[in-house]
């Protein structure tokens, strides 16, 4: 893992961190018990593609992997928009309530994903030789 890591600057080691979010995101994501394909598919694509992006240097992959992660990101909070309404409104006949603590953890967990993400798609990966 050291060779793989040698000679790298800022951009691979925010899209590694990036990556481990989006891991944990889709973590958290199947342990809610949810089980929408437009949510987990396109995290799992980022996860790969930022994976992928490690070992390749291609400028596709680097904008691919924030984007699947943020539609990620979208599909979400659309599915779970009725426990925001519930908990913001304090209106119970819209969503439960008591999901507001893993839904605000998986957001967030995706949406930093989603930043570090798009933080090294614009930093440099290779250290000038």
């Amino acid at each position: 893992m050291k060779k793989i890591l040698t000679g790298r600057d800022a951009g691979t080691y925010l899209g590694i961190a990036g990556g481990i979010l989006a891991i944990a995101a889709a973590v958290a994501y199947l342990a809610y018990g949810a089980s929408n394909m437009l949510v987990i598919l396109p995290l799992l694509a980022g996860i790969v593609l930022e994976g992928i992006s490690v070992f390749m240097d291609q400028d596709i992959l680097v904008i691919l992997a924030p984007v699947c992660c943020m539609i990620s990101l979208c599909a979400f909070v659309m599915d779970s928009i009725y426990i925001f309404v519930a908990y913001f409104f304090n209106l119970a006949m819209f969503g439960d309530i008591t999901l507001i603590g893993p839904v605000s953890r998986i957001c967030v967990l995706t949406g930093m994903s989603v930043i570090f993400l798009l933080i090294s798609s614009f930093t440099k990966k290779q250290k000038a030789m």
